[in-house]
């Protein structure tokens, strides 16, 4: 009886620390969760970012120098060459497309301008002097608004204008075969479109 007196109150210690430890267990195999989670969460909801095509805000911050750490560093580093190369990409296209319509405006401005000027010494050697005139006055308008001091975006009232002359050339050209018109929405001609 001596030697069992003590057993209800050591059995009592034993159950209390057990359940301390096993509070405490929890609590850190939680922390520690937390702590491998938190960095894996962080790196999905940038994916899912990127995933979406939303490349800002997207930069993770690395302070550990673990796996998560170490993928988190090259995720960084993939979005921005992949926002480096987009950029680089989108600067190409509009470089592509600049250089696609100066090519296309140099090869109809000369095959033009001969035909053009072939048809005023026609009218000139035909004594058409009125035709020639007008021509030189088209030909003339057209290349005035055509140069543009350079400009490839002008407004819709120039484009206008420049389509219109040279309609007027290719109707004296072609001896009337054909009649053209245009049909604008009021208010339109202070718009800017692309030359030609």
């Amino acid at each position: 009886s001596e030697l069992m007196a003590g057993a209800d109150e050591a059995r009592f210690t034993y159950l209390l620390v057990a359940m301390v430890l096993l509070a405490v267990a929890m609590l850190l195999a939680f922390v520690l969760s937390d702590k491998i989670t938190k960095p894996i969460k962080s790196l999905e909801l940038s994916m899912k970012e990127v995933e979406k095509g939303n490349f800002s805000h997207v930069a993770l911050e690395v302070r550990e120098n673990n796996e998560i750490g170490r993928l988190s560093r090259n995720f960084n580093t993939m979005t921005r060459e992949i926002q480096n190369l987009m950029e680089q990409s989108e600067k190409e296209q509009q470089a592509k497309r600049k250089y696609e319509l100066k090519v296309l405006q140099s090869q109809i401005n000369p095959h033009f301008l001969y035909n053009t000027l072939d048809s005023i010494m026609w009218m000139i050697e035909s004594e058409r002097y009125q035709d020639a005139v007008f021509m030189v006055h088209a030909l003339g308008k057209l290349f005035r608004i055509s140069l543009s001091r350079g400009r490839n975006i002008i407004t819709v009232g120039e484009e206008l204008q420049h389509a219109g002359s040279y309609l007027d050339i290719q109707k004296y050209r072609y001896k009337n075969k054909f009649t053209s018109f245009f049909e604008v929405e009021e208010g339109i001609e202070k718009y800017r479109t692309i030359k030609l």
